[in-house]
């Protein structure tokens, strides 16, 4: 039977097999992982958030060291987990910080506790026994010890965890009642005899000729080594216990060996019945202990399990709204077409809550608000593939291909575009994923995802869906979506833009826009450098507390700081009559005791307000973020776009990028909008965004520019790609805006939502100015380059790997 199909299109079924496939490993996947739906993060689960900033400590040459945080968190996880947390997070992040989520508590104590400073010290042991609490009528004093440490030494339960949660307050010169961390035995030790920063060395070994089991060699340095012989030399010959030394960390004993003779040389073993594990843990133990690290909370955020669901009804909110804008743009643009653009849309989104929900159970990933809002701008992403690929049919079909042919020709023009465009919005994210924190970090990995996402449902679902549509009845009539339709033409602005009939002329008036850029930079660099930015305390250090609900006035929630001594505070009411106050860096540490007096003023419980403590170090690490990521992203965009076009397009590109991101800046310095760390997402998302359009725009040029014959100047060729892209590069931005707007609108009607709304702003100033650029910028700027260089493309043939149009309906360009 002889093969219908047209010569050229390949069989769509294959990829739709591929793509069936796929979805029945992930959906197995989650099935088999219990992954029925997303992890939340604190934001939107409730819970605390302490991030550490780890600093050496005085005088030490060794800076902050990766085994040094690792054996901080397995310590600071030990003493989360001994409080009875569940599913607590402590991880490292970046080179000098630990971030710590614990899910559902939110109280001040463990916030104290995640904060303090481990401590190794030596000591020498005066008594110990088991660990309960000492029976009536037996006492420590009898032993010659203080009568006060005794007490405590009686009373001491060491059966309880919650007697070893760590943290040593006591003096070095004081003697003091611990456990040890198993709960096993309780102890009475006297004053340190050896600070862990004289510990220069400890390294897991076996004795000589490997007989004796595992053993923990100890290198002093010059300070330690005469300490710790005194010390061995005064306690060799005293009965047990007094003939030890315990080693405590973190105010719990991690050993406590036998001293046989004096240790004169620098050096000590720890012997015992230790397996290579345990020896090797005690070394990691001792090793950072001689090293102890300094941190400082850089940012604690607590949010009850109320506010997160309420943050999380925002987000949902806001997809929706996002989503519902987009799919009416398509069905009311494309018609027919446009169902099969909101079916992949569907697709698109079921895709990305299977990840999100399998990458939650199988590496913990959390979605946090941020990453919703990635979530829901990757669909303007998403949608704007459609735009290139219907685009690119209808302007085969103006040049007079069939429908069926030019669905072929269409795809394989459109495809580098998205990958390219795909590729920009990737690196994007994968800069920021990797140079930013927090926030920025949770909104990179999501529109990351989802920009893969997105490539594999254009792919695999929507070229040969719309392939096998073109076949049928679906893409025929008036009502398919495709220019031409039926065999009558069409006289839209489109079709006369693509012929040449009309023309907007953007090379002609370069003078015109580069004089209008130029007034609008000037201004805003001038507002910026006039009024300066207004940063959030996120940036300068202090502390955000929140109520959602309540009855209190501005005034009120005044009179209330002032009389708890609150010298710097701003305070806000926002729509349904929650308060929203700032306070300096100053009252930050007092925050959750002013959170109890604000909650009493407003008439709302405590899980009723949220507290966000923030240090200065936050903000100037967010900042140098963001700068490093600006300029890592500027030198990869650059030479991939020299690769992928040519390098004077990369330039092009990358200036219009600076002067979107000027503009949006600008706007916030004259507008006097206060800058948060979602405004610093936005900022830095526009760099993918802004360099989408514009690669919509230069693949044109390259394809016009490419083709042209003798006689047709670069510039005409570049102009006329800017008329055959107008109404795509506009329809790529209104559906980039879509989105936005559901946030904007979600998190201006919801009381928490800020972080919706701040975001929603920069992009939707950002998107409008990258739109303006990629037309009126990058363009007359290209042209305008070649033409110094002597426009030595001029003449150049058409590629051959550009099939010609069978039939070609030009009535001469105007340009």
């Amino acid at each position: 039977m002889p093969d219908s199909r047209p010569p050229g299109i390949p069989r769509p079924g294959r990829p739709l097999i591929a793509l069936a496939a796929l979805l029945v490993l992930v959906v197995a996947g989650m099935l088999l992982a219990g992954a029925v739906k997303p992890r939340l993060a604190v934001d939107l689960a409730g819970g605390t958030s302490v991030t550490l900033t780890a600093s050496p400590p005085k005088g030490s040459d060794e800076g902050v060291t990766r085994a040094s945080l690792d054996e901080a968190v397995a310590i600071i996880r030990q003493r989360v987990n001994s409080t009875g947390v569940a599913e607590a997070e402590v991880a490292v992040r970046g080179s000098d910080q630990i971030v710590v989520t614990v899910p559902g508590r939110n109280d001040q104590g463990l916030v104290d506790l995640i904060g303090q400073t481990a401590l190794l010290r030596f000591r020498p042991t005066l008594l110990t026994g088991p660990p309960a609490v000492q029976p009536a009528g037996t006492t420590a004093a009898s032993d010659g010890v203080a009568a006060d440490v005794a007490a405590a030494y009686d009373a001491l339960d060491c059966t309880d965890p919650a007697t070893r949660q760590g943290g040593d307050t006591a003096a070095a010169d004081a003697a003091v009642a611990a456990c040890d961390r198993d709960g096993t035995a309780k102890y009475v030790l006297g004053p340190a005899v050896v600070e862990g920063t004289d510990l220069s060395a400890a390294q897991a070994g076996v004795p000589a000729g490997g007989a004796g089991g595992w053993e923990v060699d100890l290198k002093f340095d010059h300070a330690g080594t005469k300490q710790f012989a005194d010390a061995t030399t005064a306690v060799v010959s005293q009965p047990a216990p007094k003939n030890e030394i315990a080693i405590v960390l973190d105010g719990l004993v991690v050993s406590s060996p036998r001293i046989d003779e004096a240790i004169t040389g620098g050096r000590a073993q720890i012997t015992g019945t230790f397996t290579r594990q345990e020896a090797t843990d005690l070394a990691h133990v001792l090793s950072y202990g001689s090293l102890p690290l300094a941190f400082e909370k850089s940012q604690v955020s607590t949010i009850s399990p109320t506010v997160g669901s309420t943050q999380l009804t925002a987000g949902l909110v806001a997809g929706v709204i996002g989503l519902g804008l987009v799919v009416l743009y398509c069905l009311a643009y494309y018609r027919r077409l446009g169902v099969i653009a909101v079916a992949s849309l569907v697709l698109a989104a079921g895709c990305s809550y299977a990840a999100v929900s399998l990458l939650g159970a199988q590496v913990n990933y959390r979605l946090s608000l941020a990453g919703i809002a990635g979530l829901i701008v990757a669909v303007g992403i998403t949608a704007d593939s459609f735009v290139v690929f219907f685009e690119r049919i209808r302007d085969e079909m103006r040049d007079g291909r069939t429908a069926r042919s030019a669905v072929e020709y269409g795809w394989r023009r459109a495809r580098r575009t998205i990958l390219v465009a795909d590729t920009v919005s990737f690196l994007s994210a994968a800069v920021l994923y990797v140079l930013s924190a927090d926030q920025v970090r949770g909104f990179a990995f999501a529109l990351g995802l989802a920009t893969v996402i997105d490539v594999l449902v254009v792919f695999l679902f929507t070229r040969p869906v719309v392939a096998y549509a073109v076949r049928g009845w679906w893409l025929r009539g008036r009502w398919s979506g495709l220019r031409f339709a039926g065999g009558r033409p069409r006289t839209s602005l489109g079709d006369r833009l693509h012929r040449g009939d009309a023309t907007i002329d953007v090379v002609g008036h370069t003078r015109r826009w580069f004089a209008i850029s130029g007034v609008v930079i000037v201004l805003a660099v001038g507002g910026l450098f006039a009024r300066g930015l207004n940063l959030g305390v996120e940036f300068e250090g202090g502390a955000i507390i929140q109520t959602h609900g309540g009855s209190a006035t501005v005034s009120e929630v005044q009179d209330v700081l002032a009389a708890d001594g609150v010298a710097d505070s701003q305070v806000r009411e926002l729509g349904d009559g929650s308060i929203v106050v700032e306070i300096g860096k100053d009252d930050a540490h007092r925050a959750a005791d002013l959170r109890g007096d604000v909650a009493e003023v407003a008439g709302v419980s405590a899980d009723d307000v949220t507290t966000d403590v923030i240090g200065p170090s936050w903000g100037h690490d967010v900042t140098r973020k963001a700068v490093v990521a600006l300029a890592v992203f500027a030198v990869l965009i650059v030479g991939y776009l020299s690769i992928a076009f040519a390098p004077l397009m990369a330039l092009a590109a990358f200036v219009a990028l600076l002067h979107d991101l000027l503009i949006t800046v600008g706007v916030y310095a004259l507008a006097g909008l206060t800058v948060t760390p979602a405004t610093v997402v936005g900022v830095l998302t526009i760099l993918g965004y802004s360099l989408y359009d514009t690669v919509v725009v230069f693949d044109k040029v390259r394809e016009n520019t490419r083709r042209r014959g003798n006689g047709v100047s670069y510039a005409a060729a570049a102009g006329r790609a800017v008329d055959q892209t107008l109404l795509r590069s506009v329809s790529t931005s209104l559906i980039a805006l879509l989105p936005v707007a559901g946030m904007l609108i979600a998190g201006t009607v919801t009381v928490g939502a800020q972080t919706l709304q701040d975001l929603a702003l920069a992009l939707f100033v950002g998107i409008l100015a990258g739109t303006y650029s990629s037309i009126f910028i990058a363009v007359p700027l290209l042209v305008r380059w070649d033409g110094r260089r002597g426009g030595r493309d001029r003449g150049r043939s058409p590629s051959r790997r550009e099939p010609r149009p069978e039939t070609v309906r030009h009535s001469g360009a105007v340009v």
